[in-house]
């Protein structure tokens, strides 16, 4: 189902936020 792609969207979107933060 559409879930994976879902998780994976919200893993990348976390991913771009939490950039900024890393060193």
């Amino acid at each position: 189902m559409a879930a994976e792609e879902v998780k994976k969207g919200n893993y990348y979107e976390m991913a771009v936020a939490l950039k900024p933060l890393l060193p």
